[in-house]
């Protein structure tokens, strides 16, 4: 079915000599195929009627037109120019009821109309009813029945009333009577303009009149006020402490000896077992610690490194010596490594790092207590879970690995960071870590 849209209904008219409205409306209208192309530069078929009363109702006119569509589909017709079927356009009756035109379309030209559509005239039509008016003669009285007037203001003006509209006296002089209504008394007035105060003025300020005398200076009664005692005071003056102060703060005369060495007592404080110990250098993970990092025996498929960003194992390692942290008890990040994961996993961090210690350490008979740990927290702080011992010699070094497992839940960079702790020094010793490495490695779930 080919299909007909209405651009436009609006009633166009033109002016004529006398100031007669035409007897013509133009029409214009896009015809469009089945599928919903556009009938372009071709003549088609239309019957054109006007309706009275309702979409329904009796044609009062008929014509047919076959007018040539453009290059946009496009036609246009003035109706009120076709080939009449029926009735007089001139003869219609604008002024009684509603108005409809009904249009008839045959898109191959003919008179199959095949399209059909029934719109209303809005009120620009009805301006041929305004021709009626050149054959009224006389007056005409209207009465007027519209409520809303009858309740206005505008019900009320008169003849009389429009012929003063433009004949009033503005009057731009304000009288006594004007003046008086803003609150002015009529009579002289004495104004005083004296910018001075007198003594009237001073005593309602609450001023004596009289000669004044102001004390300047603080007699006895009112040095005793502000809490001093008369009478002569002696002021210490000395910058030192002395045997009496030196024992109110809990210090007992005589010598003392500093004991700066740990004794047997004091190392088994810090949970060491005497006798000798083996201590386990080595630095690779065998069957039973790789089984409980939970990873099973037999072939393995391992990720494409180059299916995500960064590389697979992520490997970061320092040749120069990392300085130990300052003070017991503080920690450093010895190092940190970065690796970008495609998806859901888990990343196996590997570190090793040696601990040495300087000349110090054999001068003063030293140990020293490290702890270090693997986290994806930049200020995580190890435990003595994650605890390495060492006694040591002069630049004895030990060395110790540590290994985590990170679940990560989707893709990204995770960073996982070694930190380490001074845990006990003696005095004058200072360590350090060597040679620290993080080996990151990535496995899909």
């Amino acid at each position: 079915m080919k299909k007909l849209y209405t651009l436009l209904t609006a009633v166009l008219f033109t002016a004529i000599a006398f100031a007669q409205a035409p007897s013509k409306i133009s029409y214009q209208a896009v015809v469009r195929d089945a599928s919903n192309a556009l009938v372009t530069n071709q003549a088609v078929g239309m019957q054109i009627s006007i309706l009275q009363g309702s979409v329904s109702g009796s044609p009062v006119y008929v014509e047919t037109q076959s007018p040539t569509t453009n290059l946009n589909g496009l036609v246009s017709i003035e109706i009120g120019s076709g080939n009449i079927v029926s009735g007089a356009f001139s003869a219609i009756d604008w002024s009684s009821g509603l108005y409809f035109i009904k249009t008839e379309t045959d898109p191959t030209g003919g008179t199959n109309y095949t399209i059909s559509g029934t719109s209303q005239l809005m009120s620009v039509p009805y301006a041929f009813h305004a021709n009626t008016a050149d054959s009224l003669v006389g007056g005409m009285s209207v009465t007027e029945t519209d409520p809303i007037f009858g309740a206005s203001v505008a019900s009320g003006i008169t003849a009389l009333d429009t012929a003063n509209w433009n004949n009033h006296t503005v009057d731009t002089q304000i009288d006594s009577t004007g003046i008086a209504a803003l609150g002015y008394v009529a009579g002289p007035h004495t104004i005083d303009t004296d910018t001075q105060i007198d003594s009237a003025g001073i005593a309602a300020l609450g001023y004596a009149a009289g000669p004044h005398s102001v004390d300047t200076q603080i007699d006895s009664t009112g040095i005793a006020a502000l809490g001093y005692v008369a009478g002569p005071h002696t002021i210490d003056t000395d910058t030192q402490i002395d045997s009496a102060g030196i024992a109110a703060f809990g210090y007992v005369a005589g010598p003392h000896t500093v004991d700066t060495q740990l004794d047997s007592i004091g190392i088994a404080a810090l949970g060491y077992v005497a006798g000798p110990h083996a201590i386990d250098t080595d630095t690779q993970l065998d069957s039973t610690g790789v089984a409980a990092l939970g990873y099973v025996a037999g072939p393995h498929t391992v990720v494409d490194p180059t299916a995500f960003n960064g590389a697979n194992p992520a490997v970061n390692v320092w040749s120069d010596p990392v300085p130990a942290p300052s003070s017991t008890g503080n920690t450093i990040t010895v190092q940190s490594a970065t690796i970008s994961v495609p998806g859901p996993g888990k990343i196996i961090a590997i570190a090793n790092v040696d601990v040495y210690c300087n000349a110090g350490c054999i001068a003063n008979g030293d140990f020293v207590s490290t702890y270090v740990t693997l986290s994806t927290s930049p200020t995580a702080s190890p435990t003595s879970g994650s605890h390495a011992f060492m006694y040591v010699n002069y630049l004895n070094t030990n060395s110790f690995s540590r290994t985590a497992v990170f679940n990560v839940t989707a893709a990204g960079s995770t960073t996982v960071y070694l930190r380490g702790t001074k845990s006990t020094l003696g005095v004058g010793t200072e360590v350090g870590f060597y040679r620290p490495q993080i080996t990151l490695v990535f496995i899909p779930n």
